[in-house]
């Protein structure tokens, strides 16, 4: 659970700011997490705040290691970089430029392929008006879903559009988009946060291992882009939205006998993370 010390809180809004939930708002006596159940304990909030003033049960302040920005050589920088690292929904109304969005493009080129197939492709869409009126069709969609899946029937329906877990998501965030919907300056599920730029990575039917090339191709395009000073995030609702809707592969410039396996948005973000956000211990089994 989160906890907000308003006596420390200057009430940026930083955190509220960058919750992919809207979990948190701002109220009469400060900050305050309000919808907590729609928690996904990502804490950005814990991370971007600058007083400390954010905390979580889950781990102490002390284990969320301040980020360092000194130039400790090469290794130690990419391990800043990685382990730093942040999903970006928030960004600066500033265009990126073609000159890098090309250069980036380039290094996704250098990721490797199964059987070196090389079969990734790419649709850059940075047209916001077009942006816009896909993050409205795409909640139209999933509004009907929602409603669709109220009965044992339509849920079955739904999974097998969407697939099982897409078809989960889907319904178990019907509450939090009826919050966006209703949020100030939203009137959208907000899919695309505001991003300047939409990116989509498929691969025609020939492809053996296209959905993993896919992937790999955007870890190296958003490790570069961060290294920019870009920020972003994957965003998995479009992809299922295509797999419901095929006719969205037109305006996103994608052949319609492929399959979009992957899709990011890029910006320059709008807040400054402090802090790294300490992780779990992965389960390892040391064999020899």
């Amino acid at each position: 659970m989160i906890a907000i010390d308003n006596e420390k809180c200057v009430k940026c809004g930083a955190c509220a700011g960058v919750c992919p939930a809207l979990v948190i708002e701002s109220v009469e006596a400060g900050m305050e997490p309000v919808h907590e159940d729609s928690c996904i304990k990502c804490y950005h909030c814990v991370a971007v705040c600058p007083e400390s003033a954010v905390s979580c049960d889950e781990f102490s302040i002390e284990e969320f290691r301040m980020i360092n920005d000194v130039d400790e050589g090469i290794a130690a920088g990419v391990e800043n970089q990685l382990m730093s690292r942040r999903s970006v929904r928030e960004f600066k109304n500033k265009p990126v430029s073609r000159e890098l969005l090309e250069k980036l493009i380039e290094i996704a080129g250098h990721a490797p392929t199964g059987h070196n197939a090389q079969a990734v492709e790419f649709s850059v869409i940075s047209d916001r008006e077009l942006i816009d009126s896909l993050d409205t069709r795409i909640l139209k969609k999933f509004d009907r879903l929602v409603s669709l899946a109220g009965s044992t029937v339509g849920e079955t329906i739904v999974a097998m559009f969407a697939g099982k877990k897409m078809a989960k998501d889907i319904i178990e965030s019907g509450t939090a988009i009826k919050r966006f919907l209703n949020s100030e300056g939203h009137g959208k599920l907000h899919i695309f946060r505001g991003a300047p730029v939409l990116i989509v990575a498929h691969c025609g039917a020939g492809a053996l291992t296209g959905k993993d090339d896919c992937v790999t191709a955007l870890c190296h395009m958003l490790f570069a882009a961060e290294a920019s000073g870009l920020g972003g995030t994957w965003i998995g609702y479009l992809v299922g939205a295509a797999r419901i809707d095929s006719k969205l592969k037109q305006p996103l410039g994608v052949p319609a006998s492929n399959t979009i396996h992957s899709a990011m948005i890029l910006g320059w973000p709008k807040y400054k993370y402090k802090r790294m956000i300490p992780r779990k211990n992965l389960p390892v089994k040391w064999i020899g």
